[in-house]
C-alpha cells in the first residue's frame, strides 16, 4: 500500500464558492426566527390553547352514580393443542364461566386446607427436623 500525499493531488483545479455558500447559512436562520412565533408553534403541535380545559378523564362524581354491569354469554372451548396438558375432564366442566370460577375457587380453597393438614401431621410426626430447617431457612435471609 502506498500512503496519499498532497503532491498527488492537483489543489489548482479544485474551485470552492464560499460566497454563496456564506449567504446561505445567513438567510437560513432569520428564516426560522421569523416563523417561531408562539401562535404557528402552537398549530403545528398538539396541545392547542384550550388543552387544559379538556376533560378527557372522566369525574369521580360520575363513575359513582353507576355500576358497570359486564356480561359474557358463552361456552367455554378449548383448542386441540390443550387436550393432553390443559385439559378439564368433562365431569369438571362446567355450564357458565361463573361455575368454573366459583369451582376453581372451591378448589384452591380446598388445596390450601389438605396443604396445612399435611404440613401438621408431617410438624408432629419429625418436630426436631422441623425445627432445625426453619432455623436453617432464616439463616439463608
Amino acid at each position: 500500500r502506498q500512503s496519499l500525499r498532497d503532491e498527488d493531488f492537483d489543489f489548482d483545479d479544485v474551485y470552492v464558492d464560499m460566497v454563496t455558500f456564506s449567504r446561505r447559512r445567513i438567510t437560513a436562520p432569520t428564516k426560522l426566527v421569523k416563523s417561531s412565533l408562539v401562535d404557528d408553534i402552537l398549530k403545528k403541535s398538539v396541545i392547542t390553547p384550550g388543552f387544559e380545559k379538556l376533560h378527557t378523564i372522566p369525574l369521580p362524581e360520575e363513575n359513582k352514580k353507576k355500576l358497570k354491569k359486564i356480561r359474557q354469554v358463552g361456552r367455554v372451548v378449548e383448542a386441540p393443542a390443550d387436550y393432553y396438558h390443559s385439559r378439564v375432564p368433562k365431569k369438571q366442566r362446567k355450564k357458565t364461566i361463573v361455575e368454573e370460577l366459583m369451582a376453581d375457587a372451591e378448589f384452591q380453597k380446598y388445596n390450601k386446607k389438605r396443604y396445612k393438614e399435611i404440613i401438621e401431621q408431617r410438624r408432629k410426626t419429625h418436630f426436631k427436623a422441623h425445627k432445625q430447617a426453619k432455623k436453617l431457612k432464616r439463616k439463608k435471609k
